[in-house]
């Protein structure tokens, strides 16, 4: 009798190695997308700490500056009163330091991320910034606000 020949592709020898090929094919794949995330949730929260600090400093130059907003425009000889603000440059200043702090912490804010509530004497500010953070393979858009 003679020996029979084995089919080479019936054979299974070999299988395994390929299932693990591929498994490990799978791990590499998903340990990328996972680093990914994490740069991105990185570069988000940088952007939320940026929004966040500018619209604390706003609040603090808002704070030292309100009680100049109720001084008298004018003093009793006649002359301007310097410590006078009027509600247009009180919100100015506390715009400008949104926009300088935002900078300093490597956010750009601009004059028109800012915002505050509506009256005569405004206590309350908004912050809102975006920008984008490179990832491995993409970039991915974030959007932070800090304030009410």
């Amino acid at each position: 009798m003679r020996p029979r020949r084995r089919n080479r592709f019936l054979d299974e020898s070999g299988q395994t190695l390929v299932l693990m090929l591929g498994m490990i094919a799978a791990l590499v794949v998903g340990s990328l997308v996972l680093a990914a995330f994490g740069q991105a949730l990185g570069g988000k929260s940088r952007h939320q700490r940026g929004a966040d600090l500018a619209s604390v400093s706003a609040a603090t130059s808002m704070r030292d500056d309100y009680p100049r907003l109720f001084e008298a425009d004018t003093l009793p000889n006649g002359l301007p009163n310097p410590r006078h603000l009027s509600t247009a440059q009180y919100l100015a200043r506390a715009r400008r330091v949104a926009v300088r702090i935002g900078g300093r912490n490597g956010v750009e804010v601009q004059e028109g991320d800012v915002s505050f509530s509506k009256g005569f004497a405004p206590a309350r500010v908004s912050v809102s910034v975006s920008g984008t953070v490179e990832v491995t393979w993409a970039p991915v858009r974030n959007v932070a606000h800090a304030g009410p």
